[in-house]
């Protein structure tokens, strides 16, 4: 699978949790696979103006990110 084509599966996968102005569900991918930090990047810039380009920011985004989709979805 190219990046492209992770982009693009990623991105349909969280379609409705941006539609919903939740946490993507894509980022525990990254969060499980630090090589999936610039797909998760990509992700992000699909549905709103920005995304961190530094690696130790991305990093902290996903973190945080992961943090929130667990306590979301935690009683569900």
């Amino acid at each position: 699978m190219t990046a492209a084509e992770r982009t693009r599966a990623l991105t349909l996968v969280d379609e409705d949790s941006a539609a919903a102005d939740q946490s993507l569900l894509s980022v525990l991918v990254a969060a499980s696979n630090p090589v999936m930090a610039r797909t998760y990047q990509q992700v992000v810039l699909s549905f709103g103006p920005a995304a961190p380009e530094e690696d130790d920011v991305i990093f902290d985004v996903i973190e945080a990110d992961t943090e929130h989709v667990h306590r979301f979805w935690k009683h569900r």
